[in-house]
Order: structure tokens, then C-alpha cells, then sequence
């Protein structure tokens, strides 16, 4: 751009020479002293001005132009720029959300806990091993004969015993995945394949405990939360190119 700008005022400078050039060519003959005549002096004045005020009128046109489309282009820039920053503090906006949902998943299921009945009275068992029993107890039953209806029965008992922390759990998770549907879309900035990969994300960052968890809830039970996950393209991807949709198999 520099270059160009330099370019044109060496045009003109030559013009101008020009002019002055074919001026003493055809009418300073032999003279090398400057005339006295003011009407010699009136003549040159209209010559000179008549050849270059229009050549320099144009070459101020297209300088104009010049400025014009540089200064667009600059403004186009900076609206890019602008856009960009918007995009990055969206992400960022939405990252920072999304990871405290994660953490705060795992926060809670440090005390996620279920009250399973016994012979001898119910009890407790926490973390892990609520999972595993949970585990355990749909197995049983499946090898039991019990029906689907009524192990999902058995679930939802289980979960009302345990003050809904199951249903909790499901909640927390559901939040995340509506963030992801809610903010991973093209208008912030982001991919078609961005909300495939904070799913994947999700899961991954998530102990293998409470992905199992997850897994039993999406196999058998039916509440607003888990129908969203289950209708969620991205999740029932997720849990399909992770091979979880085989250990979902085995629970049935």
C-alpha cells in the first residue's frame, strides 16, 4: 500500500515536469532569463493550471478512492477483531461454566449415597459401593426373572428411600448437556462437532462410577431430565462410540 502511494506522487512529480517541459519546448525558444511580462506570465499560469489541474483533480480522485478502500478495509478488520474477541469471551464464558458443572458433579457424588433394604433393616452404602450394589441388585434380579416394570419400580423406590439422589444426580448431569445444547452453536462461535466433543469431555472427565451411574438411569428410568438425555444426539453418540451403549446392553 505504501508502495503505491509513493508510485503515484512519482507519476505526478514526472507530470509536472512534463508540462513544464513541453511548455519551454514550444514557446522558451533560445531565452534562459525569465520573462517580465505579466501577460506572458498570465498565459503560463493558465496553461500550466489548465493541463494539470484536471490530471491532478483525477490522481486526487483516485487517492480519495484509495483512502476510501483502505479505510474500509481497516474498519473490516477491526469488526473481525471485534467479533473474534466476542467469540473468545463466549467460549470462555461458557468453559467456565461448564467445568464448574463438572466439578461440582463430582463434588456432589462425594456424598451420594443409597439406602438398600435388607432382612435385618436398611442401610446405607456411599459413593462406589452404592453404584456397585446398585449394580449387583439389577443383575440379581434380571437372573431372578423379575420384569423391566417392576425392577424400574424397585429403582424408583430405592431412589425415594435415598432422598432422590439418583434423581440429583441425573439433574446435575442434564444441566451440563443443556449448556452444551444451549451455548455450543454456531451464533457463539463454535463447530457442529464442538458440542460432540464437550459431551465427550463430560463423560471423560467423570469417574467410571458415575458414568455407570448415568448409564442405569438412561437404561431405566424415564424422568423429563433422563428422556432429554436419551432424545440428545450427542449424548446417546457419545455413549455409543464409547462402547457404553454395550454395557447398557448387559443391564438389560
Amino acid at each position: 500500500m505504501l508502495w503505491g502511494m509513493r508510485y503515484i506522487g512519482w507519476v505526478t512529480s514526472i507530470l509536472i515536469l512534463v508540462v513544464f517541459g513541453l511548455y519551454y519546448y514550444q514557446f522558451g525558444g533560445s531565452s534562459t532569463t525569465l520573462s517580465e511580462n505579466k501577460e506572458i506570465w498570465g498565459q503560463f499560469g493558465d496553461y500550466f493550471g489548465g493541463v494539470l489541474n484536471p490530471i491532478l483533480s483525477f490522481i486526487s480522485i483516485l487517492l480519495l478512492i484509495k483512502s476510501v478502500k483502505m479505510q474500509l478495509t481497516a474498519n473490516e478488520c477491526l469488526i473481525n477483531e471485534t467479533k473474534r474477541q466476542e467469540f473468545l469471551d463466549k467460549r470462555k464464558s461458557f468453559e467456565f461454566q461448564f467445568y464448574n458443572l463438572i466439578n461440582a458433579q463430582k463434588s456432589a457424588f462425594d456424598d451420594f449415597s443409597l439406602i438398600f433394604p435388607s432382612p435385618s433393616g436398611d442401610f446405607e452404602v456411599k459413593k462406589v459401593n452404592a453404584v456397585n450394589k446398585l449394580e449387583q441388585l439389577i443383575k440379581t434380579s434380571i437372573q431372578r426373572g423379575i420384569a423391566e416394570d417392576a425392577l424400574i419400580k424397585i429403582i424408583e423406590s430405592l431412589d425415594d428411600k435415598s432422598d432422590d439422589k439418583m434423581f440429583s444426580f441425573a439433574r446435575r448431569f442434564y444441566l451440563a448437556v443443556k449448556l452444551v445444547d444451549n451455548e455450543v452453536i454456531t451464533e457463539n462461535g463454535f463447530d457442529e462437532q464442538d458440542k460432540h466433543m464437550y459431551i465427550e469431555t463430560l463423560i471423560n472427565l467423570s469417574d467410571f462410577a458415575m458414568v455407570r451411574l448415568i448409564c442405569i438411569i438412561i437404561a431405566y428410568l424415564s424422568w423429563p431430565n433422563v428422556v432429554y438425555l436419551k432424545k440428545s444426539p450427542e449424548v446417546m453418540g457419545v455413549i455409543k462410540s464409547t462402547g457404553l451403549n454395550t454395557y447398557i446392553n448387559s443391564l438389560k
